[in-house]
């Protein structure tokens, strides 16, 4: 959702989870259990099934706990994860060098050069290159010539 910063997925998202990260999570528990048992009386939310007689009965009355007491960690995540997420669509992302002859394709680096003429800055670059390797590969005045 970080995608669509400013959207109204995004902002209804964000408020939530402000609202679960606030929520004290004894007060979401107790609502929880009033709404539970006001809208949905035959959901067995109280109480305590030995694991070994009910499976299922135990794990339907962990639920309601499990929820209140994960609410504010998965809403600080959420939060986490969207800052990560927009912080990683802001970076500028720059493609691996082409090997030695290929053309490149089209560029991914933000360099204001490369994107106004990318031909003359493959030929700027291919040129600093090529005078690198000639004075790499040119003997000097004090190495012997082989």
């Amino acid at each position: 959702m970080a995608h669509w910063r400013g959207g109204r997925a995004d902002l209804v998202l964000r408020v939530g989870a402000i609202a679960g990260f606030t929520i004290p999570s004894f007060w979401l528990g107790i609502v929880m259990l009033i709404a539970t048992a006001t809208l949905a009386p035959s959901f067995a939310s109280l109480g305590y099934v030995p694991f070994g007689e009910d499976p299922l009965g135990n794990l339907q009355r962990l639920l309601l706990p499990a929820i209140a007491l994960a609410l504010p960690i998965l809403a600080n995540l959420s939060r986490l994860v969207r800052t990560a997420m927009l912080d990683a669509l802001g970076q500028t992302i720059s493609a691996p060098p082409a090997p030695r002859g290929w053309r490149t394709g089209r560029a991914l680096s933000a360099c204001p050069a490369q994107r106004a003429d990318p031909l003359r800055h493959q030929r700027r670059h291919h040129d600093r290159l090529s005078a690198r390797r000639r004075d790499r590969d040119t003997p000097t005045a004090h190495q012997p010539s082989s």
